[in-house]
């Protein structure tokens, strides 16, 4: 019995510590939210800004491509379905190597990241 009454003890006289304690530690778990957060939505607004060039990069590029056949062979039919063709061939050669050259490296990277800043705090 003399455990129980020293424990009721301990906890009044640190109660105001436990309290500043869960209340810091409640902060630290909501910063660290929020650094995540803005880490996590900084990448994935340099992402869409990369991939919207990337997209008028390789709309042009089809662009030009499509018309150097059509100059070379003197139709545009086969010009711009060349240039489908090579995009269409791009297109399966992502599709079947997404796991390795997308999906593997980003875990990675996010597994990366997360255990980096584990390790800081």
């Amino acid at each position: 019995m003399a455990t129980n009454r020293d424990f009721s003890e301990f906890l009044m006289e640190n109660k105001k510590l436990l309290k500043e304690y869960a209340d810091a530690r409640l902060e630290l778990f909501k910063l660290q939210g929020v650094k995540h957060l803005s880490k996590s939505l900084s990448m994935f607004i340099w992402l869409t800004i990369v991939l919207f060039f990337a997209f008028f990069i390789l709309l042009f590029l089809g662009l030009l491509f499509a018309y150097w056949i059509a100059e070379k062979t003197g139709s545009n039919t086969i010009g711009f379905a060349s240039a489908a063709g090579l995009f269409v061939l791009i297109l399966l050669l992502l599709f079947a190597f997404r796991k390795s050259w997308f999906q593997t490296p980003i875990s990675n990277t996010i597994i990366r990241e997360a255990l980096d800043d584990d390790h800081e705090s």
